[in-house]
């Protein structure tokens, strides 16, 4: 008798896009001395790794170690805020501390957190799967009760259901789930993209960068670049990720000896694919030629950019 209260299950045809794990003998797997068998670890942004555990009487521990580590050198996955990475823990005769003898409990875990940052927490959408042979699709359970997003933290490595499938129900041929003392278990992990909007008024000794361009009357080409600056954090969209957003509210000013500048403000939300921003007509090239004017002194023209503030995105955790 299965104990699905809180939990919906549902059908479809596509696969598990994240981790799929087959199981061949499960038998054996049931009388083996170990009572759960973790998987190797997987990313949600990887392909579906498919590993097959070949139980052989006598050589389970080795059989799965042997495997385990072959994958584990294989994708040599590194576990950064973006990309958490995971294992599934199986108890093919249930979790007897947690009361789920006579089932299928099964569980995700978070590991290798030792490279995120004190107080980390994220949130993810979790979804388990098993194969049904005989209908060729899989049966997805999903926690009702607390939702499928799922929050953990470094307190909380571990979520899953003790109470997966029954073992009587998991056994019945007319289900699918077990041929030819085969299965299939899957997984799909999907970290929810928490991100936290920074905006920053710099302190006015650091908001402005001033730029000299000497012997600007001589210059040849069609555009000239000031030094790299950094303000709030951002300086290069070289050193940004992929997809990046950053605001910015800003002044441009051309400097006159007879504090009679020029200046232009607008603000605007630049991205990877529009970095820059700016005035196109600034300032007609015969006022700025002008002695009169006051701008060029020994032939040295001064720009200076007066960030006011500045908004990025980051990580939630």
């Amino acid at each position: 008798m299965d104990d699905w209260i809180g939990m919906f299950i549902s059908k479809r045809k596509n696969e598990p896009c994240h981790y799929m794990l087959k199981i061949e003998s499960f038998s054996i797997l049931c009388e083996a001395p170990t009572t759960n068998i973790e998987s190797d670890v997987f990313e949600a942004s990887e392909p579906s790794l498919k590993p097959f555990i070949n139980v052989v009487q006598g050589r389970l521990l080795t059989e799965v170690k042997t495997t385990l580590k072959l994958l584990e050198k294989l994708f040599k996955l590194v576990n950064t805020k973006e990309n958490l990475l995971r294992r599934l823990d199986l108890y093919p005769e249930g979790n007897e501390e947690e009361k789920g003898a006579n089932h299928i409990s099964l569980y995700l875990i978070i590991c290798c957190t030792e490279s995120l940052p004190k107080g980390w927490e994220v949130c993810v959408d979790v979804n388990f799967f098993i194969y049904d042979h005989i209908q060729h699709n899989y049966a997805s359970f999903q926690d009702i009760v607390n939702g499928n997003r799922i929050r953990f933290h470094e307190k909380k490595l571990k979520w899953g259901f003790d109470k997966l499938i029954s073992l009587d129900s998991f056994k019945k041929s007319e289900n699918g789930y077990l041929v030819n003392d085969s299965c299939v278990f899957g997984a799909e992990v999907a970290a929810q993209k928490d991100r936290i909007l920074s905006m920053i008024k710099p302190p006015k000794f650091m908001r402005t960068h001033t730029w000299t361009i000497e012997n600007f009357l001589t210059i040849t080409e069609k555009v000239v670049y000031s030094e790299i600056f950094r303000v709030g954090n951002v300086h290069d969209a070289a050193s940004l990720p992929d997809g990046w957003r950053a605001y910015a509210n800003f002044i441009l000013r051309l400097k006159n000896q007879n504090d009679n500048n020029i200046e232009k403000g607008s603000d605007k939300w630049l991205n990877s694919l529009q970095s820059d921003w700016g005035f196109r007509s600034f300032m007609p090239l015969k006022q700025l030629e002008d002695p009169a004017n006051g701008f060029l002194l020994n032939g040295s023209l001064t720009v200076e950019a007066d960030i006011l503030s500045v908004g990025t995105f980051r990580n939630f955790i």
